[in-house]
């Protein structure tokens, strides 16, 4: 069984359970699945594939969770980035890493702008 898997299951036997509480945000097993599903979906379709590295740099949220299982779902790898790291300490993880795609929550943008130059 694979990590994606588990959120395949979770879903069958509890679609209309609650998953994920962030905020104001609610979430079913159901609905992350298809949120998760859908975020795969869009890296494929965008070019990445199975073995891929996907860097993420978000706090603890629903957005982290889908794209950690995005990630699984496509048989990518997730980077997580510490968003507390120096842009330089970024940038030498993504390089390392590899990775294809850095998603970050819109509160880091203007560190990983600096990340990117």
């Amino acid at each position: 069984m694979n990590i994606w898997m588990t959120l395949e299951k979770a879903a069958a036997l509890f679609p209309e359970k609650t998953a994920v509480v962030d905020g104001a945000l609610s979430l079913t097993y159901g609905e992350v699945r298809d949120r998760a599903g859908a975020l795969a979906r869009f890296f494929r379709e965008a070019g990445v594939h199975a073995g891929d590295r996907i860097a993420v740099c978000d706090v603890n949220s629903h957005a982290f969770l889908e794209c950690y299982y995005a990630a699984a779902g496509l048989g990518g790898i997730l980077c997580p980035i510490n968003h507390r790291l120096s842009p330089r300490e970024m940038a030498f993880i993504l390089n390392d890493a590899g990775a294809r795609w850095l998603v970050s929550a819109p509160r880091f943008a203007s560190k990983i702008r600096r990340v990117l130059e």
